[in-house]
């Protein structure tokens, strides 16, 4: 299995590119017209996998799987919202929303390291300040849940 990182653009409206197969060949790949790639979707392609035991002339499928990259915050601009809002399709509808719903906004998740690793595992002010805010030092936590790290 080979991973494959390509651009959303890419993944949206075809790809084509080479590389070095294992036998020295070099392969140009491309994907079908209209195939919409997303995250994590495999393709195959036939007869230029790994050789199979024992016929070495016979050869497997090769499997590529898909890394979409996403642009990052900010790279499109705001005047081609609209031009995406027709090309692609629409969200689904918001629905029946009670009068008394909060408005609320969706934020990128800050990631802290852990205080452990602060400063060479010494504890920095703002981490003792953390610590202060409540009884045990446990920053609002109840005592043994901890963030777990990807």
């Amino acid at each position: 299995m080979m991973v494959k990182k390509i651009k959303l653009v890419e993944a949206l409206i075809g790809f084509k590119f080479s590389f070095q197969h294992l036998d020295g060949r070099t392969l140009v790949v491309s994907s079908l017209p209209g195939d919409v790639i997303k995250p994590g979707d495999v393709r195959q392609i036939d007869s230029e996998g790994m050789p199979h035991e024992g016929n070495p002339f016979t050869k497997g499928r090769l499997l590529l799987k898909f890394e979409v990259e996403f642009p990052d915050p900010g790279a499109i601009a705001p005047a081609v919202h609209a031009t995406l809002q027709n090309i692609l399709p629409r969200a689904a509808p918001l629905g029946v929303v009670p009068k008394d719903a909060e408005e609320v906004t969706a934020n990128d998740t800050i990631v802290q390291e852990p205080k452990s690793s602060r400063r060479g595992g010494r504890r920095d002010q703002d981490s003792m300040e953390e610590d202060s805010d409540d009884e045990g030092g446990h920053s609002g936590h109840p005592q043994g849940v901890q963030c777990q790290q990807q």
